[in-house]
């Protein structure tokens, strides 16, 4: 209750940053408050799909919506939608194609994720997040916690 105003700053003043909700969802869960950790998620959400609408064409944003669909492990399915558009943008960059293979991996599609993320350790062979998240995908635990990155 005493950080209200601190969060409602924030959704005020970086309405399209994603971090506050996967920070804050989970920590609301935790305290029991479920229906504010929902409608939070739920207003976070609606404000990445009105800026995907407005510029469908930026991989980035495509994949902020469906990092956040992954991070708090809600609506895969629409979330993988959007990361398959923004590794389709952007196929060179690891960092879509990493929220790509936590989505499958989180819909049981590991052998899916693992390909991607072979394909990000190529494209990035020195980041150890990546080998941590291939460990991960590899011991098939998809109720595991997504690795800090580097």
């Amino acid at each position: 209750d005493a950080a209200a105003q601190d969060i409602e700053f924030c959704e005020r003043v970086m309405p399209g940053n994603i971090d506050l909700a996967i920070q804050l969802v989970p920590a609301l869960e935790k305290q029991g408050r479920r229906k504010e950790a929902e409608a939070m998620y739920r207003k976070h959400l609606d404000v990445q799909r009105r800026m995907v609408r407005e510029y469908p064409d930026s991989a980035g944003l495509h994949n902020s919506l469906a990092w956040l669909t992954a991070s708090l492990r809600r609506d895969l399915e629409e979330g993988e939608k959007h990361s398959q558009k923004a590794v389709g943008l952007e196929p060179t960059l690891p960092g879509y194609r990493d929220t790509l293979a936590e989505i499958l991996f989180q819909r049981g599609k590991k052998d899916e994720a693992i390909t991607h993320m072979k394909k990000c350790l190529a494209l990035e062979p020195q980041r150890e997040y990546y080998r941590r998240q291939l460990k991960r995908f590899e011991s098939g635990d998809s109720k595991s916690e997504i690795p800090n990155e580097d």
